[in-house]
């Protein structure tokens, strides 16, 4: 599935899969995704009013469109057919003044453009293809609330955390609650899948790197960016303060936590300050020995 979302900042931002009537439209879906991203969604916002619709275009693409104001977001999802719609949403934030900026790349998405205009943002990835998985990706529309011109990140900024902080935050304390199914306590979380949760951001300083997490029976987390060695060691210092210790096979244990990393290829990313230098990147698996006892 292709995932477009809108966010309002400060928002709880977990979505549930909402089942509806398909209604028939007569217009194509590179026509019809335009408009739900710069008119229907912004039209929810503004009015408040919960939308759950699911469209089949002319062309036989199904489309979900939903916004619930409790969390201020907007939810549309493509299948597979939906993708030719994403040139089409490119051509016309170019067409009407949007200012493309620069682009980064993770574990799991690679982001094709993001685009600026007033105190909107928007983002559009794909996400990386996984086997017996749907060709998917997602678009972004987030309002940063600042001032025409800028780009208004100052509430999100204030919000972020050094790399090694972030991760620590991540690995002691996000992944526990997403193994307790209690994702909804955090606003990172923007998509729930059957299977897992995907966490599109965690407020780390981008300048020091990126950490992409899922979070379901077991919580997996890639880390990337400069700081990464520095975040890594503190990991460790802080998994021996939680009680944890190396067993043989590298991992570490200790109360209801298993901890796995593992270093991976260097990963160059688009982002100018990024450019003149690769870095090693680390996945890191948490397992609850909980949940592993409830499975066996």
């Amino acid at each position: 599935m292709f995932v477009l979302q809108s966010f309002w900042m400060g928002a709880a931002t977990a979505v549930l899969a909402l089942q509806a009537t398909s209604e028939p439209m007569a217009v194509p879906v590179a026509t019809l995704l335009p408009q739900l991203a710069l008119e229907d969604c912004a039209a929810a916002s503004r009015q408040q009013v919960s939308v759950y619709r699911t469209l089949t275009t002319s062309d036989g693409a199904d489309v979900k469109l939903t916004y619930a104001p409790a969390h201020e977001q907007c939810s549309i999802e493509l299948d597979a057919a939906g993708l030719a719609a994403i040139p089409a949403l490119l051509h016309t934030l170019s067409e009407e003044g949007w200012e493309r900026l620069p682009t980064a790349e993770s574990q799991w998405a690679v982001v094709n453009a993001m685009w600026r205009k007033s105190d909107r943002l928007i983002e559009v990835s794909r996400w990386r293809d996984l086997p017996d998985e749907d060709p998917s990706g997602s678009v972004f529309v987030m309002s940063t609330g600042g001032p025409a011109g800028q780009m208004g990140l100052s509430q999100r900024q204030r919000q972020l955390r050094p790399l090694s902080e972030a991760l620590i935050l991540t690995v002691f304390d996000l992944c526990p609650r997403l193994m307790r199914g209690r994702e909804a306590d955090y606003a990172e979380v923007v998509r729930i899948e059957p299977e897992a949760i995907l966490i599109q951001e965690v407020l780390a300083d981008p300048t020091q790197g990126t950490i992409d997490v899922r979070g379901g029976d077991e919580c997996s987390i890639l880390v990337n960016g400069p700081a990464t060695p520095d975040a890594i060691e503190s990991l460790a210092t802080a998994a021996q303060a939680h009680g944890l210790n190396r067993d043989p096979t590298g991992m570490l244990r200790g109360g209801d936590l298993q901890i796995q990393t593992e270093a991976r290829e260097p990963i160059p990313l688009n982002w100018p300050s990024w450019a003149s230098s690769d870095y090693a990147s680390v996945s890191i698996s948490v397992r609850s020995a909980h949940n592993q006892d409830a499975r066996q």
